[in-house]
């Protein structure tokens, strides 16, 4: 999918390689629960993380002994700083939560703005071939405005009674929220500095 989106829409992505399968030692098992965490807790997601903190995300099959057939997906690193963007679930609080401290990173509001609405555009054309890619669907927005794509495999759960066209208005509806948030932000911290140097 990634290869696809890039080669379709020449949208951006982090992905390094094709996934393969490995194998998860008890230690490696432990060290990766120890660190697995579901930041937002709702009343319809509290259960779930209470269990999964309890029992541990990766658990041992009935029939494994030390180790745990796994896929594994090498990714590149996100760019820094970057906001974490989602509109599925729950997780487009994380996104609200992050952006008052993105924002004042970004130096040039119109040329993020340009390019934010450039990925705006590439993401309704992407949706609309590949509607399923609206559920749950997470990137990662730099301070340029350059959009990122993880997490391709949500496409693979397709669910018959979700409504792909509401979702994909909503996810590109809340794109557009957080490009607004976060070019008025950055003028504002833009016009500060620059009352700031006149002072100086």
């Amino acid at each position: 999918m990634a290869k696809h989106l890039q080669d379709d829409f020449a949208a951006k992505h982090l992905y390094l390689e094709p996934p393969y399968r490995a194998e998860m030692t008890l230690e490696t098992m432990s060290e990766l629960n120890a660190l697995v965490d579901l930041p937002v807790v709702t009343e319809k997601t509290k259960t779930y993380r209470d269990q999964f903190m309890k029992d541990g995300f990766y658990k041992m099959d009935a029939d494994s002994i030390s180790t745990l057939i796994v896929p594994v997906q090498k990714m590149q690193v996100a760019p820094s700083p970057s906001l974490f963007f989602a509109c599925g679930f729950d997780n487009k609080h994380i996104t609200l939560d992050q952006l008052d401290a993105f924002a004042p990173n970004i130096h040039d509001a119109a040329s993020f703005s340009y390019n934010m609405i450039k990925e705006i555009n590439r993401l309704s054309a992407i949706l609309g071939k590949e509607p399923t890619l609206s559920w749950d669907f997470q990137a990662f927005i730099d301070t340029k405005g350059n959009l990122f794509h993880i997490d391709l495999d949500g496409h693979f759960d397709e669910n018959k009674k979700l409504n792909y066209l509401t979702q994909k208005k909503l996810c590109l509806g809340f794109l557009r929220r957080v490009h607004s948030k976060s070019f008025r932000k950055a003028m504002s911290v833009g016009i500060k500095m620059a009352g700031v140097k006149s002072q100086d």
